[in-house]
């Protein structure tokens, strides 16, 4: 266990005290065609600790999700970020950045479907989900 997580007499000691939700499964869905291949997310499934019931999300509820299009089974790189935020993340990202956004660019980023790609070399492809909940869940796919 990390030091960080050794606080035994910081933490509070109630079942919704927990630091972390460890299950959870990006429901998604591979269509690979000629070569070539597209990801779908339709949601994901959390099992929370505190109340042990599976908590779904649909795509309403998910903040972000990133690919992995040719995933190497020890580091996920992102190859591919989509957003499905709010309408009002597009301003206050602008805000942020201090300058302008190709409203065509974003419009590639907010997404439940990524665009094409190839097959990958190493034969894995890896799902990062995070929901509007903090839930953060990987799955990886073999086309």
């Amino acid at each position: 266990m990390n030091q960080d997580l050794q606080l035994t007499d910081l933490l509070k000691k109630s079942k919704t005290a927990n630091l972390f939700q460890v299950y959870g499964e990006p429901d998604v869905l591979l269509e690979c065609k000629d070569g070539s291949c597209v990801v779908a997310v339709r949601g994901m499934d959390v099992f929370d600790p505190a109340k042990r019931d599976i908590r779904s999300a649909g795509t309403d509820k998910i903040q972000a999700w990133f690919l992995d299009t040719n995933y190497d089974g020890e580091r996920f790189i992102v190859r591919h970020a989509y957003f499905l935020w709010d309408d009002d993340v597009f301003d206050d990202l602008k805000r942020a950045l201090k300058g302008e956004i190709d409203a065509g660019a974003w419009s590639n980023l907010y997404s439940d479907r990524s665009r094409p790609f190839l097959k990958p070399k190493t034969g894995k492809i890896a799902v990062k989900v995070i929901t509007v909940f903090g839930d953060e869940a990987i799955v990886v796919l073999k086309p």
